[in-house]
């Protein structure tokens, strides 16, 4: 059992509510990304869709405009298995065939093969063993399938964990669970209303991002997927897009067609820019330092668990984070400044930990927001 379904079940938690009171927009945006991902509607049509960990089961809503033939949910998540049982029942789905498997889907046998399409968003990372779980969940697809996955790096996450390291300033330690969402849910309220197309309730986005107690194992990067599947896959698409391969079709052949050497080292070249979902211009010269920003932001990860955890010590967790947080800062200043900018703005914060300045955060911190997960989409082979 992963993290997450342990920590869903002990405080009987139903994640991922969005607010899809404007259903249009919310069928909208779900196209556009599989069509950023190259799976167009097409695809979709007469398809057999397995969706992994459904949460509230409102993605599923526009698999009936997607003319799909059926859907099977697993989700091993007693609350979310009741939710997305009462929308079936409610018709929510349509006509579609819905088949609903109340386990952990690292333990479902009886499935290799079975579906055209595999949609598994917000699973992956922190998973026990997440290449394994990469395996499992391609195992599901037949061979010319679609599977849609989600990944993590250190990187897009630096912003939500220097978050993170808040936590009890912001609510007391002896505090009890409910009471403390509720009080990081407002501190956080203005960070999340600034940020274009938010759909989750704050309390919601608190629980994943705040609360919920991140595992050592937490980022699965993108290109680990791709090491994950080896040969068995070939990239589709990303979102944000970051693959570009400038072949030639007529240099492939059969050794060369599944490799994603060169898919791989184009999303290493762009990681960089996962730090900020404002960056929109690519920067050249930030991807030499790629794996100095990752191990930087690694390194904050690491330190932030002092500030973080109940037992933790506090004032020299913040101190480590915001030392850590000066040194990206450094390698991104003059390439990224809006991230600078927000960066300085929570150190100064932080500058006298035992008695912080959060009206600093107001001058560019809380506007910024990494890439948080990113999708990529694979053919199985």
């Amino acid at each position: 059992m992963s993290e997450f379904l342990r920590f869903y079940g002990s405080h009987q938690i139903i994640p991922v509510h969005q607010d899809i009171t404007d259903f249009g927009d919310h069928l909208a945006r779900r196209r556009w990304l599989y069509r950023t991902l190259g799976v167009n509607r097409l695809a979709f049509r007469g398809a057999s869709v397995l969706e992994i960990g459904p949460g509230t089961g409102d993605n599923g809503l526009v698999y009936p405009y997607l003319g799909v033939s059926k859907v099977t949910f697993i989700e091993g998540n007693a609350a979310s298995v009741a939710t997305v049982r009462d929308k079936n029942a409610q018709g929510l789905y349509g006509d579609v065939p819905v088949e609903i498997v109340e386990s952990d889907f690292n333990a479902v046998d009886g499935l290799s093969g079975a579906f055209d399409i595999v949609i598994c968003e917000g699973v992956i990372p922190g998973q026990d063993d997440p290449a394994r779980s990469v395996r499992k969940v391609l195992d599901f697809a037949t061979p010319g399938g679609v599977v849609v996955m989600t990944a993590t790096c250190y990187t897009s996450m630096l912003a939500e964990i220097l978050r993170r390291a808040m936590r009890f300033w912001q609510c007391g330690t002896g505090d009890p669970f409910e009471e403390q969402t509720a009080k990081l849910a407002r501190f956080f309220a203005p960070d999340l209303a600034g940020l274009p197309g938010m759909k989750r309730l704050p309390a919601d986005w608190v629980l994943d991002n705040i609360q919920f107690p991140f595992p050592r194992n937490m980022v699965f990067p993108l290109q680990n997927h791709l090491k994950a599947v080896g040969e068995d896959a070939v990239v589709l698409g990303t979102s944000p897009s970051m693959t570009v391969d400038w072949r030639w079709y007529k240099q492939i052949d059969r050794a060369s067609e599944a490799r994603n050497d060169r898919a791989a080292a184009a999303l290493a070249l762009l990681q960089p820019h996962l730090i900020d979902y404002r960056i929109d211009a690519f920067s050249p010269r930030i991807g030499a330092v790629t794996d100095e920003i990752e191990a930087l932001a690694e390194d904050v990860f690491h330190a932030h668990f002092d500030a973080w955890s109940v037992d933790g010590n506090r004032d020299q967790g913040i101190r480590k984070v915001c030392d850590l947080a000066g040194r990206i800062n450094a390698l991104i200043e003059m390439e990224f400044p809006q991230t600078s900018k927000a960066i300085k703005a929570y150190r100064r914060c932080f500058s006298n930990p035992s008695n912080p300045d959060f009206r600093a955060l107001d001058d560019g911190f809380r506007e910024w927001f990494g890439r948080g997960q990113q999708y990529i989409a694979l053919e199985k082979v």
